[in-house]
């Protein structure tokens, strides 16, 4: 009984003011509604991986995404080639001043 009587006098010395215990009200409502939230977006996450069309979308992007990817590096390495090859003889719709070139009047 002497542990309960320490506690009652803990308890007696605490200020408890009815303000605090509106704010953790609303506190822990918030917090309880934000879990809640974040546990229907986890089963909405759940219904999709057990569907077999949101899997196939997904596959579908992440391979055209891919495919675009590749696309990109191609090109880009293409234009390198080509700019480098310009770069060394001209490009065809300008003059090279290192090429001669003669007109005919």
């Amino acid at each position: 009984m002497n542990d309960d009587q320490k506690k009652l006098e803990e308890w007696s010395k605490i200020d408890c003011d009815a303000t605090e215990f509106d704010k953790l009200e609303s506190k822990l409502e918030s917090q309880l509604e934000e879990q809640l939230s974040d546990l229907e977006s986890l089963e909405l996450d759940r219904e999709k991986i057990g569907n077999p069309d949101s899997i196939g979308e997904t596959v579908k992007n992440v391979v055209w995404e891919q495919f675009l990817n590749q696309v990109g590096v191609v090109a880009g390495e293409d234009f390198i080639k080509v700019g480098s090859i310009y770069s060394l003889f001209g490009h065809p719709n300008r003059q090279n001043p290192l090429i001669c070139q003669t007109t005919v009047v």
